[in-house]
């Protein structure tokens, strides 16, 4: 024991002096340094969409409910929601389908939060105002939606679900005699998706630059477009 204590005695002492040699200037920083991880990944299961529906966008967004074990996947051939049963990954099962045409044309994108799924649908004349609908993740009950600007092209949710952000994209007619703009909708659900408001901001504030923005790169293109 005594051996012990001596042993550790000593340790205390050695580290305790050579921290008070520790006075001298700080030696020159090393480079940055760099890691790579490697991530592998294995195919675990399989779904493919009624038909011949290679290279349709019949699954062309895929957003998961963890609570649900589901994947909602936007079938842009069908102009649906496909909902699968996930809960053995190995065989995933369609379920049940969301009808975008009900609401408008084609499903866009969707988002998964909680109990809310977010699908941005366009309208059927696309150069109009779409609109982004809820539904209750668990019976896929229509729970409430809201209009947002031409063809929503994107939608996603922030970290605290409290509000959805959408890209629409404004796409033009084939002739360009309709060119809506562009533009991106914030939809506040910090009151419930019955009080949902929507806040969307453009880009016109750029058309007076387009100038110097066009020679620093920017790309405009049509007939009479603006960078908005």
């Amino acid at each position: 024991m005594e051996l012990r204590k001596s042993l550790l005695g000593t340790a205390i002492l050695a580290t305790v002096l050579g921290l008070a040699g520790c006075d001298g200037d700080d030696g020159t920083d090393g480079a940055p340094g760099t890691s790579q991880t490697l991530i592998e990944l294995n195919v675990v299961g399989s779904y493919q969409a009624e038909g011949e529906v290679f290279d349709e966008s019949a699954a062309e967004i895929v957003a998961h409910d963890p609570s649900n074990q589901r994947l909602f996947v936007v079938n842009a051939l069908a102009s649906t929601i496909d909902v699968l049963d996930i809960n053995d990954p190995a065989m995933p099962v369609k379920l049940s389908t969301i009808d975008a045409t009900a609401e408008g044309a084609a499903a866009n994108s969707v988002a998964v939060y909680g109990d809310l799924v977010a699908v941005a649908i366009e309208a059927e004349n696309k150069q109009a105002n779409g609109k982004v609908v809820f539904y209750n993740s668990t019976d896929l009950n229509k729970v409430g939606e809201v209009v947002v600007g031409a063809l929503p092209d994107m939608v996603t949710f922030t970290r605290d679900g409290m509000k959805v952000l959408v890209a629409n994209e404004g796409e033009p007619s084939d002739d360009y005699s309709v060119d809506p703009e562009g533009s991106v909708s914030i939809i506040d659900l910090s009151n419930g998706v019955a009080s949902a408001t929507v806040t969307t901001a453009d880009f016109t504030g750029f058309n007076a630059d387009q100038a110097d923005l066009v020679t620093a790169g920017l790309r405009v293109f049509g007939p009479g477009a603006t960078l908005a």
